[in-house]
């Protein structure tokens, strides 16, 4: 998806969102300073959630390694036997559709 179709804008567009990211992978940086998960003592949907984003950031450029208690979640977060799962069928599914492609879009319907 893009904002925009100049080259400029996108990649200003790019580097304020690695920023933001970045910001928001301090914020949590802080806060497992003192508790083992995002929201606190238990694994949730969020540390799930947000791994899954702090994995993609690598794309924007975002430097995960600046980011060493978050990481660790990484690793323990990815390491779950439910979310080696959950990548799998993704995977599988991903795999699908590149093979046969997206399907059609429904016609729209009109009254």
């Amino acid at each position: 998806m893009a904002f925009t179709h100049l080259p400029e804008a996108f990649r200003d567009i790019a580097q304020i969102g690695a920023e933001m990211m970045r910001h928001h992978f301090g914020l949590i940086e802080q806060r497992l300073a003192s508790q083992p998960y995002i929201a606190g003592q238990d694994y949730s949907m969020l540390d799930a959630l947000a791994v899954y984003q702090f994995a993609e950031s690598r794309e924007a450029g975002v430097n995960t390694a600046d980011f060493p208690r978050f990481t660790a979640l990484a690793a323990q977060v990815m390491s779950r036997p439910a979310v080696q799962a959950a990548l799998a069928r993704e995977g599988a599914a991903m795999g699908q559709l590149m093979a046969e492609g997206p399907p059609p879009a429904p016609m729209p319907k009109f009254l």
